[in-house]
C-alpha cells in the first residue's frame, strides 16, 4: 500500500504528502486492506512552496474536475474529499445499515469536515502561529464542536460513531478532531469529554489500522508547509517529548519521537505570503491548503 511504482489494476490515490483533507480516505483504505497507490505530492520549500509537481499532472489525468484529492478506480475517477470517502464507504460496506444510520454517517462527516476546515484557515491565517490565536480557537470553536460530540456519543450509547462497526464517519472523527486536538491544551480538552476520547483510543487501537496510524499516519505532517502554526506547535512538542518522561514510553521512544519532530521542523520552515490573497485563493481552487 505503500507509494510505488502506479500498478494499473490498483486504486490510485493522489494527494499532498500530509493528512490534510485524505488521511480518513487512506485509513479507510487501510482497514479494509484495500491495494491501493499512494500518490503523494510534494509541495516545494519556502517561501515559493511550488506546487509544480502536481500542476505537471493536474490535466494530464483526465480528471473531470482536476483537483486533490483524487482517486482512481479503474475507469471511473473521483475528486472532492468527501464524494471519495463516501464512495469507498459504499464500496465496504462503512455507510451503516439503512438510510437513517447514513444519514447520521455523513452528518458527521460534515461537522468534522467544517471544523477541520476551520483549523485549517486559522493555521493558514495571518496569526497562525500566534499562541493566543490558537489558544482562542481552542477556547470557543473546538470545545464547542468536542462537547456537543460527546453529548452525541453519550446519546448514541454505541461502541462507535454509529453503531457496533466502525464507519468512514468513525475516521473521519478520528483524523480531524486528534488534529484540532493537536494545539495547545488540546489533549487535556479531551480528558473532559470521555465520550469522545474513548472513541478514539478505540479507533486508534484497531487491528486494521494499530501499525499504519503507529508507523506512517503519525509521522505525516498535518497540513501543508504554508500553515504559520506547523513549526511552532512542532517546535513545542519537541521541547516536551526531550523534557518529560512518560511512564509508558522508554528513553529511546523519546529520543526518536523528538527525532522525528525535529526532521518536520526541518522540513516545514513556512514564512509570510507575499500575497495575502494567494491563501483564500488557494483554500477554495484546491482542498491542499489544509
Amino acid at each position: 500500500m505503500a507509494q510505488d511504482a502506479i500498478d494499473k489494476d490498483q486504486l490510485v490515490f493522489g494527494y499532498w504528502d500530509i493528512r490534510g483533507l485524505a488521511e480518513p480516505s487512506r485509513l479507510t483504505l487501510h482497514y479494509t486492506k484495500t491495494p491501493y497507490t499512494d500518490k503523494m505530492y510534494q509541495m516545494g520549500d519556502a517561501p515559493e512552496y511550488s506546487r509544480d509537481e502536481w500542476l505537471s499532472e493536474k490535466f494530464k489525468l483526465d480528471l473531470d474536475f482536476p483537483n486533490l484529492p483524487y482517486l482512481i478506480d479503474g475507469d471511473f475517477k473521483l475528486t472532492q474529499s468527501k464524494a471519495i470517502l463516501y464512495y469507498l464507504g459504499r464500496q465496504n460496506n462503512l455507510m451503516g445499515k439503512n438510510p437513517k444510520e447514513e444519514a447520521l454517517i455523513m452528518m458527521l462527516c460534515e461537522q468534522a469536515h467544517d471544523l477541520r476546515m476551520k483549523f485549517g484557515m486559522v493555521c493558514i491565517g495571518p496569526n497562525g502561529d500566534s499562541e493566543n490565536e490558537r489558544k482562542n480557537f481552542l477556547d470557543t470553536t473546538v470545545t464547542e464542536e468536542i462537547k456537543q460530540l460527546n453529548a452525541y456519543l453519550g446519546k448514541n450509547k454505541s461502541k462507535f460513531a454509529v453503531g457496533d462497526k466502525p464507519t468512514v464517519a468513525d475516521f473521519q472523527l478520528f483524523d480531524y478532531v486528534d488534529c484540532c486536538c493537536s494545539i495547545d491544551g488540546g489533549r487535556a480538552l479531551l480528558d473532559k469529554y470521555t465520550n469522545v476520547k474513548e472513541l478514539l483510543q478505540r479507533i486508534r487501537e484497531l487491528p486494521e489500522l494499530k501499525d499504519y496510524i503507529v508507523k506512517s499516519h503519525a509521522q505525516l505532517p498535518m497540513h501543508a508547509k504554508i500553515a504559520k502554526i506547523m513549526k511552532s506547535v512542532a517546535t513545542e512538542r519537541v521541547d516536551k517529548l526531550e523534557k518529560q518522561s512518560f511512564n509508558n514510553l522508554t528513553r529511546h521512544d523519546l529520543k526518536r519521537d523528538a527525532a522525528v519532530l525535529k526532521d518536520m521542523i526541518n522540513r516545514i520552515t513556512p514564512q509570510p505570503s507575499s500575497d495575502e490573497n494567494s491563501d483564500g485563493k488557494e483554500e477554495k481552487e484546491e482542498e491542499s491548503s489544509t
